[in-house]
């Protein structure tokens, strides 16, 4: 967000870059991506509180979808149908929250490095 550029933009490895004459693009390039880091995480937590929130839309707007079928098998204590949906929604979250993991990966240098090991 814009919040977190001006905050990075302000931070002292941003003056000490400017000091040592490096271009502003380069400059911003680099505050950009630790800029984006908690960006990814919240961008993480949206999509999936998205996820759980579709299902209450569905609900209560009775349209059609996961959210209808995971009500209507819990009403009739289809027990197999609320699994397989739990499941799926679970590997959905999980799927969501390896992107986001991966995401740290090519942001983050310290996280680069720790993976590769140095």
């Amino acid at each position: 967000t814009r919040t977190t550029m001006l905050r990075e933009l302000e931070s002292d490895y941003v003056l000490f870059a400017r000091a040592r004459g490096i271009t502003e693009r380069r400059v911003r390039r680099v505050a950009l991506r630790n800029a984006a880091i908690p960006i990814t995480t919240s961008a993480g937590l949206v999509l999936t509180y998205l996820v759980g929130g579709t299902i209450l839309v569905e609900t209560i707007f009775a349209l059609p979808g996961l959210g209808t079928l995971l009500q209507s098998s819990v009403l009739y204590k289809d027990i197999a149908v609320v699994q397989a949906l739990t499941l799926l929604i679970a590997l959905v979250i999980a799927v969501i929250t390896l992107a986001v993991d991966l995401g740290y990966l090519l942001l983050d240098p310290r996280v680069r490095a720790k993976e590769l090991g140095r």
